[in-house]
């Protein structure tokens, strides 16, 4: 019988950013894998069974955080909103910012000490 819930994996990617308006500050997020057949349950703060862990997916755009920020000139902001108008999108890179994709896509920045959530579409505590 499986269990319900397992250890984390040894899989383990770090990346490294520089932290919002605050040159000697910076941050780092590691991205752990659960086991096959183990979903991340955040109630649990762990791997469970995916049955019980009850894990939503999010949109694929969310991968794009995960890389380095591009300088803002790089990045294209209409081809970015061009599939996804009428929608609030994080800004790739930049976990205080995000993108209000109207007909003239805006980049918004969240007050300080706040980060872009993707699943509530709010600035939040997290970045999501």
């Amino acid at each position: 019988m499986l269990s319900a819930v397992a250890d984390l994996s040894s899989a383990q990617i770090t990346n490294y950013f520089k932290y919002p308006n605050e040159c000697n500050r910076y941050y780092r997020v590691d991205t752990l894998e659960c086991p096959p057949d183990f979903h991340w349950s955040q109630e649990l703060q762990r791997c469970a069974d995916k049955r019980v862990a009850d894990c939503t997916t999010l949109p694929p755009y969310i991968d794009q955080l995960q890389t380095a920020a591009p300088a803002n000139e790089d990045i294209d902001l209409v081809q970015l909103c061009a599939s996804q108008l009428g929608q609030l999108i994080p800004y790739p890179g930049q976990c205080s910012q995000f993108i209000q994709c109207d007909y003239i896509p805006f980049v918004k920045t969240c007050p300080q000490y706040l980060f872009w959530n993707s699943v509530l579409k709010t600035c939040d505590k997290i970045c999501i």
